[in-house]
């Protein structure tokens, strides 16, 4: 009993020694918020424009070769060092561009279903639904995994000036590619995750 009216006490004491809550005008914006909107080509503004046209806005033949050749290096110098000149691991098929956006576009895939990779090589439409994509049609299971094992964006004796060097080519073509093809709306929130 005796706390209560000591906390009761205090609260009233409080309460007179804070100052009143200050007028609040909010902040208003001086430019005009807009929506956001692309700056396509003028030829890719209309219906004719295909989702592989806007792929290749944002990763062009010179990023993906540059991949091609850096993962070819790569995995190379990884058989060598792992299995010397001979072995039955030490097979490595050379990939080409068009198998680097075969992968690219599995794992795009992947990202937009959510399921653990295994089941994406299984023929279950009951698994994958409507959206399905027969996977194993245009990559086997093991080759997906050893492209991913051995993907690198910069050439594997590069040594990176910065933390994120070795993904820099990609980094600053996917921003320049931002800025010029896509302009966000006015209101944009950031998570510190995506940092």
């Amino acid at each position: 009993m005796r706390w209560q009216f000591l906390m009761l006490k205090v609260a009233s004491l409080l309460q007179q020694s804070l100052p009143s809550v200050p007028h609040f005008e909010p902040i208003k914006p001086t430019p005009t918020l807009h929506k956001a909107f692309n700056r396509l080509t003028p030829a890719m503004q209309g219906l004719e424009s295909t989702p592989v046209q806007i792929f290749n806005l944002f990763f062009p033949p010179k990023l993906i070769d540059l991949i091609v050749t850096s993962s070819n290096l790569y995995a190379e110098q990884k058989m060598r060092e792992e299995h010397g000149t001979q072995g039955r691991n030490a097979r490595w098929e050379a990939i080409t561009a068009g198998k680097l956006k075969i992968w690219l576009g599995i794992s795009i895939h992947m990202g937009c279903i959510g399921l653990p990779p295994a089941h994406y090589w299984k023929n279950d439409r009951k698994l994958l639904g409507k959206e399905g994509l027969p996977t194993s049609r245009f990559m086997s299971s093991m080759r997906f995994q050893q492209i991913r094992r051995y993907l690198h964006i910069t050439p594997p004796d590069l040594v990176p000036s910065s933390w994120y060097g070795k993904i820099k080519p990609a980094f600053d073509q996917l921003w320049l590619a931002s800025q010029t093809y896509r302009i966000p709306s006015s209101n944009v929130t950031i998570d510190e995750a995506m940092l």
